[in-house]
């Protein structure tokens, strides 16, 4: 899926290793819905193995433009991947609801 949010799937988190969500933050501005997420990657040993930060962005107004992205980063803080995803979506849902899947 272009828009995948189903975030072990989309970071590539090892079925071994444990991701768990550090924060949230709800915005918008400009007629654009803005939520941004930072996650942390432990190994079975408890070792943090990486953070992530993801984001998606979502337009109110047509054409609906939608952009996910996320960063990995080393647990020092060094960025080591960064991918974004854009996609045209349709009309938004009566509920409001931010979520792809």
């Amino acid at each position: 899926m272009l828009l995948d949010t189903h975030y072990p799937r989309l970071l590539g988190i090892a079925d071994s290793h444990s991701l768990t969500q550090e924060s949230e933050h709800h915005s918008e501005r400009n007629r654009t819905q803005y939520e941004t997420r930072w996650f942390t990657e432990r190994n079975t040993e408890d070792q943090l193995i990486a953070r992530y930060r993801t984001w998606f962005n979502r337009g109110l107004d047509a054409p609906w433009r939608q952009q996910l992205g996320w960063e990995k980063y080393t647990p020092s803080g060094e960025l080591q991947v960064r991918e974004v995803r854009y996609a045209r979506g349709d009309a938004p849902a009566a509920s409001g609801s931010s979520r792809i899947n």
